[in-house]
């Protein structure tokens, strides 16, 4: 999904902040599939954070554009932050296999899914930023 530290076209939704806050998701990503497992509760942590944040500004945006889908979006939003939760919780009491087979198996394809079909649906009813 990163080319060279720019989004991939298909992840690209035309909207700078939302388009900068996924290329920081996605080099946090790559740090933590990167990381050694003595680095690797931290990396997954930071994931989980920028997360944390970027989905409040996201939402924040959908609310104010009066956006009719924003309760689904949040409900996506809340399942994968609490399955990743789950993850940082295992990473930081030493449990980084099952951790980093999700992160490097499951993440990537569900943020893509995401970003495609829910986040591009977002974005058209946006202003653009």
């Amino acid at each position: 999904m990163l080319i060279e530290g720019n989004l991939a076209p298909e992840v690209t939704l035309g909207h700078g902040s939302i388009d900068t806050d996924h290329r920081e998701a996605l080099m946090l990503f790559k740090a933590a599939q990167a990381a050694d497992d003595s680095q690797f509760a931290d990396h997954l942590a930071a994931l989980s954070k920028h997360l944390i944040d970027h989905f409040d500004r996201e939402e924040r945006l959908m609310l104010d554009s009066g956006d009719r889908n924003l309760a689904e979006h949040r409900a996506e939003h809340g399942r994968a932050l609490a399955e990743l939760a789950r993850f940082v919780g295992q990473a930081q009491r030493g449990r980084i296999v099952f951790a980093r087979a999700w992160l490097n198996d499951m993440f990537p394809d569900w943020l893509k899914r995401h970003i495609v079909n829910m986040d591009s649906a977002a974005v058209a009813n946006l202003p653009r930023a």
